[in-house]
C-alpha cells in the first residue's frame, strides 16, 4: 500500500458536498485525489456517504399535470378501484397478446371444451400408398403451381413438370419432394378425398421419406423443408412450421444463398436469389404471426432483392420482390408496435402505416387496377397480405379505443383505414370464392379472414359484411380447416357477449351510421370497388383531426355491458388473434 504523501486536511476546507459523512462529521479526512475517505471510515472499513446537492430543474407544467394525473391512478389503483392494466399514457396504446392464445369460453357452448382448446392435426398411422398415376400427380402439382409456385421459388422451373413428374418417377429421387408436393395440392382441391385431412395420407409418405440430416444442402431439400412447413400451417401445427422454416433458413445459409456469389453463372445466382427470398419471406411472415423473432435480419443478407436475370420461366419475379419489401415492413412493424420491451406511441404507428402506403403507392400500374384474376392469385395474396399488415399495425390502438383506455379522437382515421383493410380482404377472399381460387382448407385464408371480422366486430355497425365472412368461415369449417373451426367456436362466443348489450338504442342514437363495405350487385366491376376502397385505405393524405361521432360507437359498450361481460370480451380480444 503507498502510504507517502498522504494529506489530511480539515472538512471544513473540503467544501459543503462533504459535510455530511454519516460516520465523521467534523474528523479530518484523508484525500485520495478523488474522492475524500475519512480517517475512522478508512480505519473501520466503512465507506463514505455524501449527500448531493439539490440541482434546480425547470419543469413543463404540463408535465407536472401528468405526473399528478399518474399519481391519482396509481392512487385509484391501490385502493382497488381501478384495474392496473387500465392505466395508459396519452400518446401511449398497449400491444397484448403476440403469440396464440387458448381457447378459454365463457358460455356454455355446445362443444367438447378438451377439443376446443386448440383444434390441429395430431399424427395417426396411415397405410402406405403408392405414387398415383402421372396424369393425377401434374394435375396436384400444378394447383400448387397456381395457387403458390408463381410468387414463391418452390419448383425448379428450367424444367417443366411433365419433365420434373417423369425423372421422379424413372429415378426414385425426391419423393419426400413430391409427395409433400401431392398433399398441398389436395388442399387446394376445396373437395372431399375420402380422408379426414385433404392430402394427409400423402404427407405421412413424404414424411417417411425425410432425410433431415443433410450435412450437405441442396436446393431441392430447401424446397422441400418449406413446402413441409406450408402444409403444417394447414393442420394448425404452428410451432412444429416454425421449426421447419428455421431448418430451411439455416440450410440456406449453410449453402450461403443470403450471399451474392459472383463466381457462378449469371442464371444460378438468379436462381439461388429467388430461393433465399422465397425462404426469408415465408419465414419472416410466419414468424410475425407467431410474435417470435426472424431468424436472419435483413441487413446481414447481400443477395439483392431486385431480379438479376430473366429466365423466361414464366416466375413473377415481380411479385417476390414486392413481397420481400412488405416483409421489411412486417419486420419493423414487430420491432416497433410488438416490441414488448417499450411503449408504443401514435409516432411510432403512423410512421408504420405511412411506410405502408408508400408501398402501395409505389406498386406496378398493372397491380393497381387488378386485384381479382382468373387462374392467378398472385395480386389477391400481395394485397391480402398488405391489409392484413395495415390491421395489424392499427389494431392496438383500436383495441386501446375499444377498451377505453386511449380517446383516439385525434386518430380516427387511422382506425377507419384498419376497418376499411379489413373489409377489403374480406370482399377479396368472397371474390376469389367467387372465381373458384378460395382456399377452403388454407390457413391464410382463415387467418385473413378472422383478424378481419375482429376488426368489424368492434367497430360494429358492419351486419352485412360480417354475415359474408361469417358465410365463408362456414365454409372452410365444412371443409374441416383446423384454423377455421378453432375461429368459428370464437366467433361464437362473440356473437352471445355482443348479444348481452342491454340496451342499442344508445348506441344507435349517437354514433354516426357507417357505410356498408360490403361489395354490392352492380354493373362496376368487382376489381373497381375493391381497388377504389384499397386507395382511400392507403392514401397519403393527413389523418383526420375532427371528431365525427365515428368513435362514439366504443364508448356506451363498456357501460351497457355487465363487468364479467366486458372483461371477457375485451380479455378474448386481446389475445385470440395472433400478430399476423
Amino acid at each position: 500500500m503507498v502510504t507517502d504523501k498522504i494529506e489530511y486536511i480539515s472538512v471544513k476546507s473540503r467544501g459543503r458536498a462533504h459535510l455530511a459523512c454519516h460516520w465523521c462529521r467534523s474528523h479530518k479526512i484523508k484525500c485520495s485525489g478523488e474522492r475524500p475517505i475519512c480517517r475512522n471510515c478508512s480505519m473501520t472499513g466503512k465507506t463514505c456517504e455524501y449527500p448531493e446537492r439539490d440541482r434546480v430543474v425547470t419543469v413543463h407544467e404540463s408535465d407536472i399535470l401528468k405526473l399528478q394525473r399518474r399519481i391519482h391512478q396509481l392512487e385509484q389503483v391501490r385502493s382497488g378501484s381501478t384495474p392496473p392494466e387500465d392505466i395508459l399514457d396519452e400518446n401511449v396504446f398497449q400491444t397484448e397478446g403476440t403469440t396464440d392464445s387458448s381457447l378459454y369460453s365463457f358460455l356454455d357452448i355446445d362443444v367438447d371444451q378438451t377439443s376446443a382448446m386448440k383444434f390441429y392435426y395430431k399424427e395417426v398411422e396411415t397405410p402406405n400408398i403408392p405414387l398415383p398415376g402421372k396424369d393425377y400427380a401434374l394435375f396436384l402439382m400444378g394447383k400448387v403451381m397456381l395457387f403458390l409456385g408463381q410468387e414463391y421459388y418452390l419448383f425448379d422451373q428450367s424444367e417443366t413438370l411433365n419433365k420434373q413428374v417423369d425423372r421422379i418417377y424413372d429415378t426414385g429421387e425426391d419423393l419426400c419432394f413430391l409427395f409433400v408436393t401431392l398433399a398441398i395440392g389436395q388442399q387446394y382441391m376445396n373437395v372431399k378425398t375420402g380422408e379426414d385431412v385433404p392430402g394427409i395420407c400423402f404427407f405421412n409418405m413424404a414424411l417417411r421419406h425425410f432425410q433431415p440430416n443433410h450435412e450437405e444442402p441442396t436446393t431441392k431439400f430447401i424446397q422441400t423443408l418449406l413446402l413441409m412447413a406450408f402444409y403444417l400451417q394447414g393442420l394448425n401445427r404452428s410451432n412444429t412450421s416454425y421449426a421447419y422454416y428455421g431448418l430451411a433458413v439455416r440450410a440456406c445459409l449453410v449453402l450461403g444463398l443470403h450471399r451474392r456469389a459472383t463466381y457462378l453463372s449469371i442464371e444460378e445466382q438468379e436462381r439461388r436469389r429467388r430461393l433465399w427470398w422465397t425462404c426469408h419471406c415465408m419465414d419472416v411472415i410466419w414468424s410475425a404471426k407467431l410474435g417470435l423473432p426472424i431468424h436472419v435480419e435483413t441487413a446481414d443478407v447481400t443477395a439483392p432483392l431486385k431480379p438479376l436475370a430473366d429466365l423466361n420461366d414464366g416466375f413473377k419475379t415481380e411479385i417476390l420482390e414486392l413481397t420481400g419489401q412488405l416483409s421489411d415492413i412486417i419486420v419493423y412493424v414487430m420491432k416497433t408496435i410488438y416490441k414488448p420491451t417499450t411503449k408504443k406511441t401514435i409516432s411510432q404507428l403512423l410512421i408504420c402505416m405511412t411506410k405502408l402506403s408508400n408501398f402501395q403507392q409505389g406498386l406496378p400500374d398493372e397491380m393497381k387496377f387488378s386485384i381479382i384474376i382468373p387462374n392467378d392469385r398472385t395480386n389477391a395474396n400481395l394485397y391480402l397480405r398488405l391489409n392484413q399488415i395495415m390491421i395489424i399495425t392499427v389494431r392496438p390502438l383500436l383495441l386501446s379505443t375499444f377498451m377505453g383506455q386511449h380517446n383516439g379522437t385525434g386518430y380516427q382515421q387511422a382506425i377507419k383505414k384498419c376497418v376499411s383493410a379489413a373489409a377489403s380482404n374480406i370482399n377479396i377472399l368472397h371474390q376469389l370464392r367467387e372465381i373458384g381460387m378460395f382456399s377452403e382448407f388454407g390457413f391464410w385464408d382463415a387467418r385473413y379472414l378472422f383478424s378481419s371480422l375482429l376488426v368489424l366486430y368492434m367497430t360494429s355497425g358492419h351486419d352485412s359484411l360480417i354475415a359474408l365472412g361469417r358465410d365463408l368461415n362456414k365454409a372452410m369449417c365444412d371443409s374441416g380447416n383446423f384454423t377455421a373451426l378453432e375461429n368459428e367456436i370464437r366467433l361464437k362466443e362473440l356473437d352471445a357477449l355482443f348479444d348481452k348489450i342491454k340496451d342499442t338504442s344508445v348506441k344507435s342514437a349517437t354514433a354516426t351510421p357507417l357505410p356498408n363495405l360490403a361489395l354490392q350487385t352492380t354493373e362496376t366491376s368487382p376489381n373497381t370497388v375493391l381497388l377504389d376502397s384499397i386507395t382511400n385505405t392507403f392514401s397519403l393524405s393527413p389523418l383526420e383531426q375532427k371528431t365525427d361521432g365515428f368513435l362514439d360507437l366504443f364508448q356506451p359498450l363498456s357501460k351497457e355491458l355487465p363487468e364479467d361481460v366486458w372483461k371477457s370480451i375485451t380479455n378474448n380480444l386481446k389475445t385470440w388473434d395472433s400478430v399476423g
